[in-house]
């Protein structure tokens, strides 16, 4: 199974906005005004490049004047400072790092695996050739077994 680029570079309008305590408007506005790099797929959905929604938030003024906090701290009663708002931008930064580590963990696991059947079946092919080469194969029947006719 290929691994998709969307489960890896990429998040959904709707996941950006969670993640980063905006609002989906605000973040189809930063995508327009090109603070955010996205794309479109084939069916018209929206893919944000986790790195430039992370750069953004790293660097946004308004995370410093205190607005863009993730809801769970907006939603406090307590007073929000720029140092929460950088807090919470940095929370952000290091759920999706984790989640990104965890995906790209399990992708290398996966190549790993391919890797050792691919290494099998050159090992396998290099002897029949071996094999063909040295005249020790049944000629044409091996042939055929290679080139399939």
């Amino acid at each position: 199974m290929a691994p998709n680029i969307h489960q890896t570079d990429t998040i959904s309008v709707p996941e950006a906005a969670k993640v980063s305590g905006l609002g989906e408007s605000t973040i189809r506005r930063l995508i327009e005004a090109h603070e955010i790099n996205a794309t479109r797929d084939s069916r018209k959905r929206v893919w944000i490049s986790r790195e430039s929604l992370m750069g953004h938030l790293a660097t946004s003024t308004k995370a410093q004047r205190g607005g863009g906090v993730p809801t769970q701290i907006r939603s406090s009663t307590t007073k929000v400072t720029p140092n929460d708002a950088v807090a919470a931008s940095l929370e952000a930064q290091v759920s999706i790092l984790k989640e990104s580590v965890s995906h790209e963990r399990e992708l290398n696991r996966e190549l790993r695996e391919r890797v050792r059947i691919l290494e099998g079946q050159l090992t396998q092919h290099m002897a029949e050739m071996r094999a063909l080469l040295s005249g020790k194969s049944e000629g044409l029947l091996s042939l055929k077994k290679w080139f399939g006719k």
